[in-house]
């Protein structure tokens, strides 16, 4: 073991990472411990752990089936080649333990983030539980802080790798639907779970789960939560997924009492008096459902939309005496050139109002906007569109 130690720290200085780190597992704990305090730092110590890091994802990436594009580039250099060579040849059951020590280290000094890059790089699903369930001894915002680190990876690193990411959300939904229903309603917890909650189910393409959640939102009597409820409705227009945001509506809940009431005045006064009112069970049913039709009008009702054209409207600062002046600039041109300018002109009024629905320079210049002629006719119709 001595002399495995010494010759590792020789092919250190060597430069060959990869056969210092095979003589230094060998030499064992006693030689070679990278979670001792006086490690820490040590240069000999953080190369070993490097090797050993890259070769723990490369053994992981290969387990699970995922090495097979890297290998399609293989025409690297010879140095390269034999680096691979040489990590296969590294014993795995020390290798393992190894990397187990550091993953101690990590969870010791809290450091989560970095556990779980090395474990989502190594494909490694055993070790991103793990990594989460340990990040829970430090609290709930520690936890927090590696959930949502863990699902950014997850969508901005895993994204190649379609199951293994769906694996991961899946673990995720898992700890994120504890806390939301572990935490005080109105809480910084509560409320950061239910972002992070949102959006994995929206990864997993569970649009009924989502209702269910923007349901204890707005049905609340928190005011926060309904408000958080509304602005994950406006996020989740903003991915773009009509189907899901459709979908995602149709599970809300609706207020069903006016049927109920029709039918009883049709059976006498018996009948209405029997069948109890929703008000009576629940005092906040009218707000809830009141919060209900808005998020039904944000996601489907074109509500978005109604918002982004006010805004542009509202602070509008084209000139409309620009817009005149430029006509009589281009009216006094030539009719040889009158063509070309007036295309310009029509795009430039387009340009000036893009998405304010501000029309009026051309509703009292339609007779300019008709000099239009030929291919020009296509865009002069299409700048109302822009407009």
């Amino acid at each position: 073991r001595t002399a495995a130690a010494i010759a590792s720290r020789v092919y250190f200085h060597l430069e060959e990472p990869v056969q210092a780190l095979r003589l230094a597992l060998d030499a064992g704990v006693e030689h070679f411990n990278p979670a001792a305090e006086g490690s820490r730092g040590d240069p000999y110590v953080e190369c070993l752990v490097g090797a050993a890091l890259e070769a723990y994802v490369k053994r992981g990436r290969v387990a699970h089936g995922a090495e097979a594009a890297a290998e399609a580039a293989a025409g690297g250099a010879a140095a390269e080649g034999e680096d691979d060579d040489e990590s296969a040849h590294l014993d795995p059951t020390k290798l393992s333990s190894l990397v187990d020590l550091m993953f101690v280290r990590c969870y010791a000094d809290g450091r989560y983030a970095h556990a779980l890059g090395v474990a989502l790089e190594a494909r490694s699903l055993p070790k991103v539980s793990e990594c989460l369930t340990e990040s829970g001894t430090h609290g709930v915002a520690e936890q927090l802080t590696a959930l949502r680190y863990a699902l950014d990876a997850a969508v901005g690193h895993v994204s190649d790798d379609r199951p293994f990411r769906d694996d991961v959300v899946t673990i995720l939904t898992t700890h994120l639907a504890g806390i939301f229903a572990s935490s005080k309603t109105g809480s910084a917890h509560h409320s950061a779970s239910a972002v992070a909650l949102c959006v994995a189910y929206q990864l997993r393409n569970q649009p009924h789960e989502v209702g269910s959640l923007l349901s204890r939102l707005l049905g609340g009597d928190v005011e926060a939560e309904v408000l958080l409820g509304l602005q994950l409705c406006f996020d989740m227009v903003d991915s773009g997924d009509e189907a899901f945001v459709g979908a995602v509506a149709a599970a809300l809940p609706t207020k069903t009492t006016a049927a109920g009431a029709g039918a009883g005045e049709e059976g006498g006064d018996e009948e209405t008096k029997s069948e109890p009112p929703a008000t009576e069970t629940d005092p906040q049913s009218d707000e809830a459902h009141e919060a209900y039709t808005s998020a039904r009008r944000i996601l489907t009702g074109g509500f978005v939309t109604e918002l982004s054209l006010s805004f542009l409207h509202k602070n509008s600062n084209s000139d409309t005496l620009l817009m005149e002046h430029l006509q009589k600039a281009l009216d006094e041109r030539g009719n040889a050139r009158n063509s070309v300018l007036h295309n310009w002109g029509v795009g430039t009024h387009a340009v000036l109002n893009a998405g304010t629905t501000n029309d009026s320079f051309l509703r009292d210049h339609l007779d300019w906007m008709k000099k239009a002629g030929n291919w020009a006719k296509f865009s002069a119709t299409a700048s109302l569109g822009v407009i």
